[in-house]
């Protein structure tokens, strides 16, 4: 097994050459949080980071803590992921905007 240093490195090096669109489901808290908040800081604040829950409070002072960069976007976007209409309505409002996604993370809970 390698090493953690080895581990870290290899991460490092697979930063993407793009600017990623990434949706966190459930991303104000716990796993979610912790992985939007990896990616902010491992992509140098190159990325596009939407937050998804139900407290926009929590959301904007995580988003606070994110690297700033002329290419970096950080956004929150209300959904209650336990009720199905939320989620459609949340759904409907990304794909008419968002040209991609490149990464989904769903730890809603």
């Amino acid at each position: 097994m390698p090493s953690l240093s080895v581990v870290r490195g290899a991460n490092l090096a697979a930063v993407p050459k793009y600017r990623p669109t990434a949706l966190f489901i459930g991303g104000t808290s716990g796993v979610g949080q912790a992985v939007a908040e990896a990616l902010a800081q491992v992509t140098n604040g190159n990325s596009h980071i939407i937050l998804c829950g139900r407290n926009k409070v929590v959301a904007d002072k995580i988003i606070e803590g994110f690297p700033k960069t002329p290419d970096s976007k950080y956004e929150f976007e209300q959904c209650d992921a336990t009720l199905m209409s939320s989620v459609r309505n949340t759904t409907s409002s990304l794909v008419g905007r968002l040209p991609k996604l490149n990464y989904l993370v769903l730890s809603p809970g």
